[in-house]
């Protein structure tokens, strides 16, 4: 196995992940796994795939069968920057010069390595929380050229691997969340009264860089503030200004090596009123209640009984959302999801169970459905550990953020 120049997975870690599935392949008896989705082409391949054009031309594959090598399949343009980035020996071009005998269809490609396997099952991402670039038409072309072969939903595969994260993955979320929790609190020296949300956004990104936090959206998400705005749930930061009495809500996070954190607090501007601290009292409790059962073994539905039996010891109140937290990884929304067991089954998704290595959030708020507080949703990311969990935000202070 030749070694890449820029690999951002180590060796070790590639066998180690093109190994369990092939086990898991065995266990979801499919002969190949096809992914065409650049997280997944990232988390398997090791490719981060930075071109996101749209057109047919920009089509990056990954072939995993179960009794033979992998094999990336990828533009002609693309060949050399993959070669340096992956570990893979097997390397396909496509759409290159026709006189250099390149093939002008990546769906034939695919389907010829399939052949060459003698795969008959092959799991390919048709479930809802894939992100595949590949268009219904080339995936009906691909199916043309493999009329051999079966295809099914390998969602199921896929998330059974990539929800456990290995030491590697766990040691860059460690470093992302310290990195992350230093940025946020050194962006709290900034806030007054008078300072505008984009003011502070700046803030936040600008610490943000000085932490080399630099690959993807940070504070994403800023509620407007302003009595009776409140209930602008996701939506950038605008040029009001933060004056007495407003409260904020952030929501968001930077990515790190390829890994995401999603992180959220509320801010007050001078001493809080009454109703404001109920409201936060709620929301601090149904939190620190959700926090207590995260270990495994318990489910995801545990997640929002607890919150909820937290929420209800201080009052009567209204959840700003059905759910209250999920997993992250190379994506900021990955299963597990915490709904309530009934939600879960309305969804048809999976009340999954917790297991040692899955890296996620809970957030549980409250909401005041009159618009004069803004929503109190704290959020916390963790991983679970054998016996309970590690709470990586623990020195971002949870508490309600006041400015004198």
């Amino acid at each position: 196995m030749r070694k890449p120049r820029f690999y951002n997975v180590p060796k070790e870690e590639y066998q180690k992940r093109v190994k369990t599935c092939k086990e898991l392949l065995e266990k979801y008896e499919m002969d190949a796994l096809v992914v065409y989705d650049p997280d997944n082409l990232r988390y398997f391949a090791g490719l981060n795939k930075v071109g996101m054009g749209v057109e047919r031309r920009w089509r990056v594959g990954f072939v995993i069968p179960k009794d033979k090598d992998p094999v990336l399949i990828v533009p002609y343009v693309m060949e050399k920057a993959s070669a340096h980035q992956v570990w893979t020996d097997d390397i396909r071009g496509w759409a290159g010069p026709p006189h250099l005998n390149y093939t002008q269809d990546h769906e034939k490609l695919c389907a010829d390595i399939l052949k060459e396997t003698k795969a008959k099952v092959v799991g390919t991402e048709l479930g809802h929380t894939m992100n595949t670039f590949l268009s219904f038409k080339e995936f009906e072309l691909i199916k043309k050229h493999a009329p051999h072969v079966q295809f099914v939903d390998g969602e199921d595969l896929i998330w059974d691997q990539r929800m456990i994260k290995s030491k590697f993955e766990q040691d860059i979320i460690r470093e992302l969340q310290k990195k992350l929790v230093r940025a946020l609190n050194n962006s709290r020296k900034v806030l007054r009264e008078g300072i505008t949300e984009k003011e502070y956004e700046q803030a936040i990104n600008l610490e943000f860089v000085k932490e080399g936090l630099l690959e993807g959206a940070v504070s994403s998400r800023m509620l407007m503030s302003g009595p009776h705005r409140y209930d602008v749930v996701i939506m950038g930061a605008t040029d009001t200004k933060l004056m007495k009495g407003d409260t904020l809500w952030i929501d968001g996070g930077p990515r790190y090596k390829n890994y995401w954190s999603d992180i959220q607090r509320n801010i007050c501007i001078g001493k809080p009123t009454k109703k404001i601290q109920r409201h936060w009292d709620a929301a601090l409790s149904g939190q620190l209640e959700a926090l207590a059962v995260v270990k495994p073994g318990n489910r995801a539905s545990d997640i929002w009984d607890a919150g909820q039996r937290g929420v209800n010891k201080i009052g009567n109140f209204e959840p700003p959302s059905t759910r209250c937290g999920h997993g992250m990884g190379i994506n900021s929304h990955e299963p597990p999801i915490f709904h309530s067991a009934d939600i879960l089954r309305r969804l048809g998704e999976k009340n999954r169970e917790l297991r040692p290595g899955m890296y996620i959030t809970v957030e549980v708020g409250v909401k005041d459905p009159t618009g004069e507080v803004t929503l109190m949703w704290p959020e916390d990311n963790l991983l679970v550990t054998e016996n309970g969990c590690e709470i990586l935000t623990e020195d971002l202070p949870r508490e309600l953020w006041v400015v004198e």
